[in-house]
């Protein structure tokens, strides 16, 4: 029925303000509902993204797992670094339907333990995802044993002992197992030792137990008990004997505990040690490397010296402490020094915005990827597979096609480690609606409604 046949003359002023009002709410609604239909991802999306590095004992073997999401469920496999696809192997390895990579039991890795660098691969209709570099190292079982060693301090100096796994028979020429010490005695009774500070009497640095102003009562029985990285297997040295000599012989000092190497997360909070026990007691200096010239360490609530210099502590290490660290201690008979090299291992982000694009055939698409870590090399790959040419921050695709559609990763690499992001391109038909208010008698004009190709979700009125 044609309302404008049963109006007589003008309407009413109230009249035409409720048309007025359920006009400007129909079309409040209709906005609402197309500005805020934001383009939904249909292409996989990781949900479990398994880890850059997967170290592991090779007896129990491990399982490395990999999901992902999307509309229809992508497929997930696993590729070896030339990119052909993991099968299962008796005895090696199977890839499960979930996803997951079980990695078998020992006897298959032999006696060199290589590492192997495997990527997981989300795959559907709309587009293929490639994990980070996932490095698998197995670890070769080996028997070991603790040791604990000290040399003989001088009273009022800083006495170390030292906490280590060793192979053992057979194993003797492999490498340490990755153990630790997590606890000290004294006798058999547990050693109470506080988090680092500088005034703490006892301190762990490495794998070394630090004590200050040692006395000939601190002399006796010590041994440690150090736990399996991988295994949380633990084993209990044999007890050595710390001898605490008077402070009257005379010697150039003669280093008993340092770190060559130190290794740790980003945000811990670890000592060095450098510790010599010859007398008179030594002074000790820090020395960071920093564009091939040693520079003096000055303390900092960062960075700071336990008992003069005998160790130095780092507070929520970042990776800017990562380097050439070298400590020399001296007196008046002589010096001695040693370099310790640190490695923070910190993880970095990357993004890729707009992540869903719905852009018409012809048009030009524009993804632009940041790295966390500014100094991360970026490349692009589309669908998986790596696009020649595509490096920096920006891809840029013109006259879009079907062949353009799919998944677009951008792949930060630092060393030996890569991160990745990724967006989904998708080609659309933009459509007008058009609402005409003159027909329920009140006229306000024609408004045309219209997606505009290049940002979708917006409006143009």
């Amino acid at each position: 029925m044609d309302i404008r046949r049963n109006i007589v003359g003008p309407l009413p002023a109230t009249t035409q303000d409720n048309m007025f009002l359920t006009l400007l709410l129909q079309l409040g609604l209709l906005f609402t509902n197309v500005s805020s239909d934001a383009p939904a991802r249909l292409g996989p999306v990781f949900t479990v993204e398994p880890p850059a590095l997967v170290r592991f004992a090779a007896s129990p073997g491990a399982r490395v797992p990999c999901a992902a999401r999307g509309d229809p469920p992508p497929r997930i496999t696993w590729l070896a670094d030339d990119d052909t696809v993991l099968s299962d192997v008796p005895g090696v390895r199977r890839v499960y339907d979930n996803g997951t990579l079980e990695l078998f039991p020992s006897g298959a890795y032999g006696e060199e333990q290589a590492a192997s660098v495997v990527r997981c691969r989300a795959a559907s209709p709309h587009g293929a995802l490639l994990s980070r570099d996932v490095t698998l190292q197995p670890v070769a079982d080996t028997k070991w044993e603790v040791v604990v060693s000290g040399a003989p301090a001088a009273a009022g100096g800083v006495a170390a002992l030292q906490c280590r796994a060793a192979p053992t028979g057979s194993h003797a020429a492999r490498a340490p197992p990755p153990a630790a010490p997590a606890l000290f005695y004294r006798g058999e009774r547990v050693l109470h030792v506080d988090a680092p500070s500088p005034d703490a009497r006892y301190l762990v640095a490495g794998a070394a137990l630090l004590i200050r102003d040692v006395a000939p009562a601190d002399a006796g029985a010590y041994s440690c008990l150090a736990r399996h990285a991988l295994t949380a297997l633990t084993k209990r040295s044999r007890p050595a004997h710390l001898n605490v000599l008077p402070s009257s012989s005379n010697s150039a000092p003669r280093l008993v505990a340092t770190e060559s190497e130190v290794s740790v997360p980003a945000g811990s909070d670890f000592c060095m040690p450098c510790v010599a026990s010859e007398y008179p007691p030594p002074h000790y200096t820090w020395y960071r490397e920093k564009n091939g010239r040693l520079q003096p360490v000055e303390p900092s609530p960062a960075v700071w010296l336990w008992a003069g210099g005998a160790a130095l502590c780092f507070t929520r290490a970042s990776r800017e402490v990562s380097g050439a660290w070298l400590c020399k201690a001296y007196n008046v008979f002589g010096d001695a020094t040693a370099q310790m090299r640190v490695d923070v291992q910190d993880s970095f982000t990357v993004t890729v915005t707009p992540p869903v694009v719905v852009a018409e055939a012809g048009s030009t698409v524009r993804l632009n990827c940041s790295a966390s870590d500014p100094g991360a090399a970026l490349s692009w790959a589309h669908d998986g597979a790596a696009l020649g040419g595509a490096a920096g921050a920006a891809l840029v695709l013109r006259g879009l096609s079907r062949a353009h559609a799919g998944v677009y990763q951008c792949r930060a690499r630092r060393g030996s480690r890569t991160e990745q992001a990724a967006a989904e391109i998708r080609l659309g038909v933009i459509n007008s609606v058009e609402l005409c208010a003159s027909d329920i008698g009140v006229h306000f004009g024609t408004f045309t409604m219209q997606r505009i190709p290049a940002h979708p979700g917006l409006l143009k009125v």
